[in-house]
């Protein structure tokens, strides 16, 4: 039963990025997909989630509001393993022909 329940159960993905209209693809892929969205662009407020719930997964940006995404993988980690709380940590600062 409870593999059922956990089966069953709207997986939900923590989306921190410092520009949200810049995310809306990716989160709307994810939404397509099943999953549900919560997004913010401060660090600040994703680790207040954390203090009455968790994700299934954090997908982090590197430019965040108040932090950086490595400060705040480092704060999720404090009291997440990986297997508790993924991270995928991400940027897009570089995507111009001069980084290529």
């Amino acid at each position: 039963m409870e593999g059922l329940m956990e089966r069953d159960r709207m997986h939900e993905i923590w989306f921190v990025h410092d520009t949200q209209t810049s995310a809306a693809p990716r989160r709307a892929a994810f939404e397509r997909a099943g999953w549900k969205v919560r997004a913010t662009p401060s660090a600040a407020e994703a680790l207040s989630w954390l203090h009455g719930a968790k994700p299934t997964l954090f997908v982090l940006d590197v430019l965040l509001e108040g932090h950086t995404g490595f400060e705040l993988c480092r704060r999720i980690r404090e009291h997440h393993t990986v297997a508790e709380l993924p991270v995928i940590l991400g940027c897009h600062v570089y995507q111009d022909a001069e980084h290529a």
